[in-house]
């Protein structure tokens, strides 16, 4: 899992590479689940070592810019998502998604991803040490 992590991957990949010496790639999958279902794995856990690297880039700048995108995702033909959250109106049916990256005010270079939510059916996934309070619509 890790060594997947480490590879650089394609401008179109859609996640993390398993290595090709591997031989059972549901063993990989399986541990995936069991990192990700351990108590302690939580967001803010995970995004702390991105932070602490957006400090260490930051240590000479004056100024820093924070880019903010707000995703609907929309799972209004997923049935088997049993955490989405109705948006707008009953047929507007997914998640929120807000992400925030840092970029250099310098030479507009992308930092790190500093911080996540997700609005989901019962509240809020977020990398933030306080979670952000729930909209009500």
């Amino acid at each position: 899992m890790v060594k997947g992590h480490l590879q650089q991957a394609t401008t179109t990949a859609t996640g993390i590479a398993i290595p090709a010496s591997v031989e059972k790639p549901f063993a990989i999958t399986q541990a995936t689940w069991r990192f990700f279902d351990n108590d302690r794995v939580t967001p803010q856990a995970l995004v702390e070592p991105l932070r602490h690297f957006a400090r260490q880039q930051l240590v000479d700048s004056r100024y820093t810019l924070a880019i903010i995108d707000w995703s609907k995702l929309d799972y209004r033909k997923h049935t088997a998502k049993k955490d989405i959250v109705q948006l707008t109106h009953k047929h507007d049916v997914g998640y929120e998604l807000t992400s925030h990256l840092l970029v250099n005010a310098q030479n507009g270079n992308p930092i790190v991803p500093i911080q996540v939510h997700l609005k989901i059916g019962n509240g809020s996934l977020s990398t933030a040490e306080t979670v952000p309070a729930t909209r009500v619509w």
